[in-house]
């Protein structure tokens, strides 16, 4: 026992131990993800880094700027309550690289305020009050290493040429003028005054007029949001404005129509984005001189809603590498669709989603996709198709992400997601799908996935769904799985597929008893159909077994007539008719013929099949005496059949009939009809004198020569 709680005490030190260590580890962790930020200015609550190079005194109500730390070089005091700022000293501003004095109330500064930084390279001063000519004045005798100046949201009106001027000597490259109220830009003097700008950012104002002159080292340029009406001109007698431009945004104007002259000579473009404008139609070849062009955006732009707007080698472009052309509305025509992405043969990111793609085919897709063999991201989503195409699985082998959102489709293929070999990303959330099992999302597949999205899906909660469940919650504990089990429910129920009752012992049971009664079902069903197929056919089947047996139809002819016969005539009647027949008929023809009658001469104990049939071959001819008691019936049936097929073997003198009485159209079976319809018939009734008539054509019937097909030697019994 003392060994035992020494052991237990021995462990129990250890795993505390173990846990000591982790939470020492996690704290180092975090506080090296947080760089150390301590509090390190007296009476706030500034933050700073380790090193106290940074300082964080954003959003904390301050009036003014505190006294910083020797080190600090990069300071944050945006979102506090600063009204004017004064020159002073002891501060610690001199060092500052950085500053950031956005969204205060600031609403005059010193002149010259801020030549006291010395190396100020990054500067904010946006959501101010501030006039232009306030800014103006504090920036006389600005550090030369500005390089970013932001002046976003200031409620400027006209553009701020005079401020340039100011910024002349500095080596300034970003000047953002985002959300302002500007009318018109005239970069005459701008651009001469800012040699250095690279980055030019006048997006969200009101500009409806641009006059551009050279700036070699401009390569971006945002007009987004403004009132334009054309794309600029950046062009003159074929040479360009900005020789380096490589991003250029026009999304969010008033363009009706692409006059790609004005651009066409940006040899450097490599994104261009033309969203939400009111583009009425792409025509063909619009972007194929723009030779370097790597990425097209041309997104919620409705007013391409219809057929036939975007026109065939519309983005007819070998240098493009991302097409994002979502949400669009365009109702891509069957026909044409291919010849719209030809020659885009280095496209890698194609982005449809948002347009009508349901009437697109097999056929169509895959002559689509085979002129983009680099595809690695694919989104289809929202387009209205109504299942995954099979040329997909061939098509987009290379593919990464594969987005099918919100769709219609209701069906998925096994192993289809399979040929997908580089496929880390699958979104098929928000369409018709019931069920998900191992044969759809393989190991070789899920092994590779990342993200898996399968939620609003009309799940069908049953047996089926057991496997998807487990995988399911195995996939969310690794963090691959989305919105699992909040957005995954039972059709029809409103209740996440995990809080049905679903297990494996259940569907076992289940699937035990299914079987089962399938099993007793499809035997009742195969029982009863032949039944009833061998009720139908009682007779032929009986007449083929004694063919099979006896080998009845092995007759050879012969000169021998009448050599095998041991009756002159068979009689086939109704019991009910046997007396009628027997003393008017039979009884003055056994005067003359040998006549063999059923109801008198059959041996009992015999089998009446075998022995009917023995005794029908052994009569030189038959006589059928029809009745509705005849029609009615079964084994008078069966000798009318063998009668008739006796007379197709023997001819048709083999084959007396006669009418006893007027039969009803009710008894009227397919056999009595067809004897009628192929045999002259007699017609018996009371009068005698008819009657006789009737004997004497009987009696010189059954006096016919006629051949005899006598069994071969070899089948006789």
């Amino acid at each position: 026992m003392e060994y035992s709680v020494n052991s237990d005490f021995k462990g129990g030190l250890a795993i505390w131990c173990l846990v000591i260590l982790c939470a020492l580890v996690v704290n180092i962790t975090t506080v090296e993800r947080e760089d150390f930020l301590i509090w390190c200015i007296k009476n706030t609550s500034c933050l700073c880094s380790a090193d106290q190079k940074n300082v964080n005194c954003s959003g904390l109500g301050l009036t003014s700027i505190p006294t910083l730390p020797n080190a600090t070089i990069r300071l944050n005091m945006s979102g506090n309550s600063l009204t004017h700022l004064k020159k002073s000293k002891g501060n610690n501003l001199a060092n500052l690289i950085q500053l950031d004095i956005s969204n205060n109330r600031i609403s005059s500064v010193d002149e010259g305020y801020f030549s006291i930084f010395l190396h100020l390279e990054k500067l904010n001063v946006s959501k101010n009050p501030l006039t232009c000519q306030i800014i103006n004045k504090s920036f006389n005798g600005i550090s030369k290493s500005l390089t970013e100046l932001d002046l976003m949201s200031m409620g400027w009106e006209n553009f701020p040429y005079s401020l340039t001027k100011s910024l002349t000597e500095t080596k300034l490259g970003v000047l953002v003028l985002k959300n302002n109220s500007i009318r018109s830009f005239n970069s005459s003097n701008t651009f001469r005054e800012l040699k250095h700008l690279k980055k030019l950012d006048l997006s969200f104002n009101f500009i409806a007029n641009l006059i551009f002159s050279k700036a070699k080292y401009l390569n971006y340029l945002s007009l987004s949001s403004n009132d334009l009406t054309d794309l600029p001109l950046c062009c003159s007698n074929g040479k360009t404005f900005f020789p380096n431009l490589k991003y250029l945004f026009m999304d969010n104007n008033c363009i009706s129509r692409l006059n790609m002259e004005n651009i066409n000579c940006l040899g450097e473009l490599q994104l261009l984005n033309i969203s939400s404008t009111r583009i009425q139609s792409i025509e063909s070849n619009t972007f194929s001189k723009l030779t370097n062009l790597k990425t097209l955006t041309l997104e919620y732009t409705t007013s391409l809603y219809g057929k036939n707007r975007v026109k065939p080698y519309a983005f007819n472009s070998a240098s493009l590498e991302r097409l994002f052309i979502r949400f669009n509305s365009i109702d891509f025509d069957p026909v044409g669709v291919v010849k719209v992405f030809e020659n885009c043969s280095n496209l890698q990111h194609l982005d449809l989603s948002g347009n009508m793609l349901g009437q697109l085919h097999n056929n169509h897709w895959d002559a689509l996709l085979k002129n983009m063999p680099h595809l690695i991201y694919f989104d289809v989503s929202k387009t209205h198709m109504l299942y995954l195409p099979h040329s997909f699985q061939h098509r987009l082998k290379n593919v990464e992400y594969f987005h099918f959102e919100y769709n219609d489709a209701a069906t998925m293929y096994a192993d289809y997601f399979v040929h997908f070999v580089n496929l880390n990303t699958l979104l098929l959330n928000g369409n018709k799908f019931l069920t998900v099992t191992k044969e759809i999302l393989p190991i070789e597949l899920t092994s590779r996935l990342k993200h898996l999205n399968l939620a609003f899906n009309p799940w069908e909660c049953n047996c089926d769904l057991l496997w998807f469940i487990t995988f399911a919650q195995r996939f969310t504990t690794a963090g691959k799985m989305y919105d699992f089990p909040k957005n995954y429910e039972c059709a029809g129920r409103g209740v996440n597929i995990t809080d049905v009752n679903i297990n494996v012992r259940n569907c076992l049971i289940g699937k035990e008893t299914g079987l089962i009664i399938r099993c007793t079902c499809i035997s009742m069903i195969t029982i009863l159909l032949m039944v009833s197929v061998v009720y139908r056919l009682r007779w032929r089947l009986r007449y083929m077994i004694y063919i099979l047996n006896y080998h009845r139809r092995k007759y050879i002819s012969s000169d021998n007539h009448g050599c095998s016969y041991r009756y002159d005539v068979y009689f086939s009647c109704s019991d009910s008719d046997f007396d009628f027949v027997y003393n008017d008929i039979v009884v003055k023809l056994e005067e003359t013929f040998n006549v063999y009658i059923p109801q008198r001469d059959a041996i009992p104990g015999r089998l009446k099949v075998k022995h009917t049939l023995e005794k029908m071959d052994r009569c030189k001819c038959v006589v059928v005496c029809l009745s509705d008691s005849y029609a009615q019936d079964q084994w008078c049936e069966f000798e009318c059949c063998m009668a008739i097929e006796r007379s197709v073997c023997e001819g048709p003198d083999s084959l007396i009939v006669i009418v006893l009485k007027e039969i009803c159209s009710i008894n009227m079976t397919k056999v009595i009809h067809k004897l009628i319809r192929t045999n002259q018939i007699m017609i018996w009734d009371d009068t005698d004198e008819s009657n006789d008539g009737n004997r004497t054509r009987l009696i010189r019937q059954i006096r016919t020569e006629r051949p005899r097909l006598i069994r071969n030697s070899l089948d006789m019994p």
